[in-house]
């Protein structure tokens, strides 16, 4: 099976998350790239995008059309003969 980026549902970072001790830290580093001394965690999060983006190909503008042609399709009670399921006509 074909993975991309819309496979995937979008997941928030939980607010318990940002009372971590390693967030406020890392949100500092993030917030103060490049000019900051310290940019190790930023530079791992930079390769970690970089990987996804070798990973994850992002779908064309057909691909998505054809996806969302092929949703319509099957939640439109007619088969790929033109034809409803429900009284065959």
């Amino acid at each position: 099976m074909k993975y991309n980026i819309t496979s995937f549902p979008v997941q928030k970072l939980p607010a318990s998350k940002k009372t971590e001790e390693w967030y406020q830290t890392f949100e500092d580093e993030c917030m103060t790239f490049p000019r900051a001394k310290h940019d190790d965690q930023v530079d791992a999060f930079a390769y970690l995008g970089m990987l996804l983006d070798v990973m994850i190909e992002a779908p064309t503008k057909e691909e998505i059309e054809e996806e969302d042609y092929n949703d319509e399709l099957r939640t439109s009670g007619f088969n790929s003969t033109g034809r409803n399921r429900t009284s065959g006509y």
